[in-house]
């Protein structure tokens, strides 16, 4: 019997001569899962077609070499409570309008350098990033996840 528990034996019986529906049936189930991680990662894909991202780990490696001048988005209480990535021009998302000549001159200062935005989650990055971009910014990234992405994968927090 090529069944070795005992309770098995009527599933091993209904199965015999059509041993290839299992297989069949454990494609499914592993496609569906697939498709449902597929489907969580969507919206990170559908705004990252509108602007680079970079993954925490990608800007971690960045900072070590060209240090690009990356730009925290969030409000000043979260800014100081939750901790920010060492390094960052701190401009809250409802002050950028009015501060882009800031970010423009700091991207550009002692020589040109890339810009990431960074938010709690990305969305408010993308919009950010659309700003900079009619205003003439050239190497312009997101963070994927966010100051989230950051904090869940542990890289280092300034306090």
């Amino acid at each position: 019997m090529p069944f070795a528990w005992m309770h098995l034996k009527p599933l091993a019986e209904a199965l015999k001569g059509r041993e290839y529906m299992l297989g069949i049936a454990l494609a499914g189930i592993a496609l569906l899962v697939l498709i449902l991680i597929l489907l969580g990662r969507l919206p990170h894909w559908m705004r990252a077609k509108r602007h680079p991202t970079l993954t925490p780990f990608q800007l971690e490696e960045l900072l070590q070499g060209p240090h690009p001048l990356v730009v925290d988005l969030r409000d000043p209480e979260a800014f100081r409570k939750e901790g920010h990535i060492r390094g960052v021009l701190h401009i809250p998302f409802s002050q950028l309008e009015s501060r882009v000549e800031e970010v423009f001159a700091d991207a550009r200062h002692p020589m040109p350098r890339a810009i990431v935005l960074v938010d709690e989650h990305d969305s408010q990055a993308h919009q950010a990033a659309d700003l900079l971009k009619a205003r003439g910014a050239d190497w312009l990234y997101v963070l994927m996840d966010g100051f989230h992405g950051w904090r869940k994968g542990r890289f280092p927090i300034v306090k």
